[in-house]
């Protein structure tokens, strides 16, 4: 083809540093031309930027501060850079396929927030991610050519970043207001896009000039779409019994979706013209669809796996194919992996979120040096776990062929668990009674206005006895007596903590309202004090306050802070933290004559389901789950690593026997 035309001979009043820019990006040679969309931008906005024999002496691939400026490029230089690389691209033969190439992320030491992941433009020449601090997310972003992440100012508390098609904004939720925001890789405050508290997660920027993500608009929790320009979000799916939508993402167009049910761990389609969802993937989660025409998904062990995907017929074909393994999952329910328009891969490995997920969890006893004991069980979901006020059984929650039950297990007999719930596709295990012959439970079944409570005595054959119902979400999570129950009251787009008599509805009151979130309240032994977990400050963290009345509160946890659990003696709060690995804190307390905190100490890290834990009643050793087969040396758990894929559709076509194309 010889060599670049020049833009001036076309229209001569083409800037200098404009026909030097198009020259390069345009050589045939791609070591001549420009790294990413990065540099090519840079040489737009840098006037003294020059290419080939009239290159300045300073060297036409110098970085200038014009790259974080807004470039102004008149439309007409913009058709005519479109029309040359379109030409171009057209006469040119398709060159072979490059291997791909690995490289680790340098992450500085830095902890991605979890079930996050690190998102990279449709381009693959930039990345984001959101990093902990003490429990805040800031915004981090770096070029393709650059060695380290940097922080994006006016962005703490930001989780969940997506780039638009362009990639030239950011979208992410606001961790502390609930809100969704977006903001400019040029510089700039963030811009808002709702502002309301919606509990925006798991944001995703469409091609059609939208952003999907879940959320929670005056208590009705499911996915939502907004434009990006801003206004008010339309909901698109509720959540509901059976159906736990996550990780939406819009196909190309705008006209459909694909997301995980977090409920049974399967990839749908949601069709956003007639509403119908159908599954698509069994067991599958986190799907993306890419360029080659394939969805890529995790499964719960971690390994990603591609099948062929056709959005218009809305189903797959063919067989899937294993295309990568040891990816990170955090909660059974989010991968860390994500993929650029260009082929670039991105992923976790390792750490303290992956591979614990359905199937194929086991039940552990983990005593106070960290040290697990495996339960003679064949590997299942166990969720919600409770032990029995004498330390012989537990409850959880797990699946069964009409959805989700609620069964026990004699943990010192080891005897086949009991199932206690056949009722309704959706239950989910709390507390047992101070006396350890009841246990109560939520459930959605015919007859209920929502989530509601009920009781169920162990003991015999007895229905179970509705207790509370209301509309929303009701979940149990202790019961220290036999008149007081505790549970979260999720209703009117709040979490709120209630206490009542199991014997008597009508005695059902707020034990405390909050504009922040509040969960997981447990009563201490000498029933004079509550511990709970709050995200009144952007995160979650470990509070305590008087009972049964709500006096001033006491900040517990240092930084993050979940699933607090009182000792017997009731003169130490033990606590979790989540991160690369599971650390379990003991906060020693002063209880006269005034509570305080005295000293704060880690106890043991692993890689446990520790949103899912109960202290035995003697407080030696804790009930968890984590993934079959994935046992723990204690203090030795793999640190997550990131890796960087580029041409990465090589090894995927390769994987599917398509490398012929």
């Amino acid at each position: 083809m010889g060599e670049p035309v020049s833009a001036t001979a076309i229209r001569a009043s083409i800037p200098a540093n404009v026909d030097a820019a198009i020259r390069k990006a345009l050589e045939k040679l791609p070591a001549d031309r420009f790294t990413g969309a990065h540099g090519f931008a840079r040489a737009l906005g840098d006037t003294g930027f020059r290419h080939g024999a009239e290159a300045v002496a300073e060297g036409e691939g110098r970085e200038t501060a014009g790259f974080w400026k807004p470039l102004a490029i008149a439309a007409g230089v913009l058709a005519l850079i479109a029309l040359a690389v379109a030409a171009r691209e057209w006469t040119r033969p398709e060159p072979p396929g490059q291997p791909p190439l690995r490289a680790h992320f340098e992450m500085e030491g830095r902890t991605v927030a979890p079930v996050d992941h690190v998102a990279v433009s449709a381009d693959g020449s930039m990345f984001a991610a959101s990093f902990l601090d003490e429990g805040n997310g800031t915004l981090h972003i770096r070029n393709a050519d650059e060695e380290v992440f940097r922080a994006v100012p006016g962005t703490e508390n930001a989780r969940g970043p997506t780039f638009s098609p362009q990639g030239d904004w950011i979208a992410f939720a606001d961790n502390q207001t609930g809100s969704l925001l977006k903001v400019s890789i040029a510089g700039g405050a963030p811009r808002p896009v709702v502002t309301a508290d919606v509990g925006a997660f798991q944001a995703f920027w469409g091609d059609d000039g939208t952003i999907v993500f879940w959320g929670d608009v005056d208590g009705v929790e499911g996915i939502y779409r907004v434009a990006d320009t801003g206004g008010d979000p339309r909901l698109l799916l509720e959540v509901g019994p059976g159906m736990e939508p996550l990780n939406p993402r819009l196909l190309p167009g705008g006209d459909k979706l694909i997301a995980t049910n977090g409920d049974s761990a399967s990839t749908f389609l949601l069709d956003l013209d007639d509403g119908s969802a159908t599954t698509l993937i069994e067991g599958g989660i986190g799907a993306r669809y890419v360029e080659t025409g394939h969805l890529v998904y995790a499964d719960l062990a971690g390994g990603l796996w591609a099948v062929r995907f056709d959005p218009g017929a809305e189903a797959v074909s063919g067989e899937p194919v294993p295309v990568l393994e040891g990816v990170t999952v955090w909660f059974n329910r989010f991968p860390r992996f994500s993929v650029a328009g260009n082929g670039t891969l991105v992923y976790g490995r390792g750490g303290g979120g992956g591979a614990t997920a359905g199937e194929t969890r086991e039940l552990v006893m983990i005593d106070m040096a960290g040290v697990e004991e495996v339960a003679p069980l064949t590997p299942r979901p166990f969720d919600d776990l409770f032990w029995s006020p004498d330390g012989s059984s537990i409850v959880y929650t797990s699946s069964v062929a009409e959805g989700r039950a609620v069964l026990t297990y004699n943990v010192d007999l080891g005897t086949t668990p009991q199932q206690i719930t056949f009722d309704g596709e959706f239950n989910r295990a709390g507390p047992w009674s101070p006396d350890g012959t009841r246990v109560a439970f939520t459930s959605a079944r015919s007859g209920t206005d929502g989530m509601d409570l009920f009781v169920k005595n162990v003991t015999d054959d007895s229905p179970p006895q509705m207790v509370f119902s209301a509309p929303g979400f009701q979940y149990p999570t202790d019961w220290p007596a036999d008149d007081v129950l505790v549970f979260l009251n999720a209703n009117g787009g709040s979490d709120n903590l209630w206490v009542m008599d199991p014997a008597d509805s009508a005695s059902a009151r707020p034990y405390l309202e909050a504009e922040a979130r509040l969960l997981d309240m447990r009563v201490s032994p000498g029933g004079d004090l509550a511990a709970y977990m709050s995200n009144e400050t952007g995160f979650f963290q470990i509070y305590v306050r008087s009972f049964p009345e709500p006096r001033q509160p006491v900040l517990v946890s240092s930084g993050v802070g979940g699933r607090p659990r009182w000792s017997p003696s009731g003169d130490t709060l033990y606590y979790w933290r989540g991160g690369a690995v599971d650390t379990l804190y003991a906060a020693s307390v002063r209880r006269q004559p005034t509570f305080a905190v005295e000293s704060i100490e880690a106890v043991f890290t692993g890689q446990w389901e520790q949103g899912d834990t109960d202290l035995h009643p003697e407080g030696d050793r804790w009930i968890s789950a984590r993934a079959a087969g994935s046992g723990n040396a204690p203090g030795q758990v793999e640190p997550e690593r990131f890796l960087v894929v580029t041409n990465w559709f090589e090894e995927l076509r390769a994987a599917l026997g398509e490398d012929d194309r």
